[in-house]
């Protein structure tokens, strides 16, 4: 597959009218935390929509919220991305639910 089929096809999955998968974590904000997670979706053989990760401090200690958006999976498979998620070293707390693909 050439990298303009791979994109094709993610423009494909990411369609508006197709159901998307959303993640928020909550951890330490470690170096290897977004890594860690983001490479969970490569060995699933998924390319997230969209990844954003921001860091603020809590209580004198810094944090890490991400978030990601993950379309064209099957609910057993994002069942089982979050589950996963949920055992990376660093993750505290991972929420999940879906919906329509934001406007834009």
């Amino acid at each position: 597959m050439t990298p303009a089929d791979s994109a094709a096809a993610l423009r494909a999955v990411q369609s508006t009218d197709r159901e998307h998968f959303h993640y928020r974590l909550t951890g330490v904000a470690d170096p290897g935390l977004l890594p860690r997670v983001v490479g969970l979706f490569a060995k699933l053989g998924l390319v997230p929509g969209r990844c954003l990760a921001d860091t603020t401090a809590v209580d004198g200690q810094l944090r890490m919220t991400i978030e990601l958006m993950v379309a064209g999976i099957d609910p057993g498979t994002a069942d089982h991305a979050a589950a996963c998620m949920r055992q990376i070293y660093g993750v505290e707390q991972v929420l999940t639910w879906s919906g329509a693909a934001p406007a834009g």
